[in-house]
């Protein structure tokens, strides 16, 4: 089974790469970026930020390499992580071939949570076993973390995106608040998250994503949605940060 769970982690990690270029190789009418496109959402980032999937197709391949090597493939918190990690890259496969094909929704969102569930569950290994980790660990798991935080903006866009395609919410202008709010209860979930977990590599990418925002819609402090954007980002990371210190007084004073 550590073979076959080996296996399993580096095809999802190579897979969830050739997936986003299957639309254009096969030349599908549309791709992601068409999908995202063809919806006005306020909470979508500007389009630089995404150059981030760059990194962690990248960082993904390298865990799955090093979760692949024998010492690894049998130590037991390596394989509770390397299932999970398995589920993200196939769950981050199917999003990106069903996107195209039937666009953006609620099953698309659906699909966002089923990647944000084992993403948070290896956040919160990693925070319960920073003891029993080795150094090479931590750093090869830094890209799963990352994509936590990365999937966990993209689920405030994905239910922004939900919310409009099924009538719940509209554009109207005069009505940013409903935006804003829902921008801002992401936020402080995430914060609270990265705040128990102290994971910063997990607010860091979370920041990211909610920077983009904060540039899409003007990069003003008097927009609302950018204003919450900026704040949300700040606040995940400041919370991540401050748990981490707070970990760090503690094992000081425990000897």
């Amino acid at each position: 089974m550590d073979l076959v769970r080996a296996a399993l982690v580096i095809a999802g990690a190579i897979s969830q790469v050739l997936a986003g270029l299957v639309p254009d190789l096969l030349g599908w009418e549309h791709t992601i970026a068409s999908r995202s496109d063809s919806i006005d959402n306020p909470l979508t980032p500007a389009g630089y930020a995404f150059a981030i999937w760059a990194v962690l197709f990248l960082g993904s391949f390298a865990f799955a390499v090093f979760h692949a090597l024998p010492a690894q493939r049998s130590d037991p918190t390596m394989r509770r992580i390397g299932w999970l990690a398995a589920m993200v890259f196939l769950g981050n496969t199917v999003w990106s071939l069903y996107v195209p094909l039937f666009g953006l929704g609620v099953a698309s969102l659906l699909i966002i949570l089923a990647i944000l569930a084992p993403l948070l569950a290896i956040v919160l290994i990693a925070s319960r076993g920073v003891g029993r980790l080795k150094p090479a660990q931590r750093l090869m798991m830094l890209p799963l973390l990352a994509l936590a935080g990365w999937i966990t903006a993209a689920t405030t866009v994905s239910l922004a995106i939900a919310a409009l395609t099924t009538g719940v919410f509209s554009l109207d202008p005069i009505r940013p608040a409903l935006w804003a709010g829902l921008l801002a209860l992401c936020g402080l979930l995430a914060a609270v998250f990265a705040g128990l977990t102290r994971s910063i590599a997990y607010a860091a990418a979370f920041a990211w994503g909610a920077v983009g925002i904060f540039v899409a819609n003007g990069a003003s402090v008097t927009d609302p949605i950018a204003a919450t954007a900026l704040v949300s980002g700040l606040l995940c990371l400041a919370a991540a940060l401050m748990g981490w210190q707070q970990a760090l007084r503690v094992r000081k004073a425990a000897g």
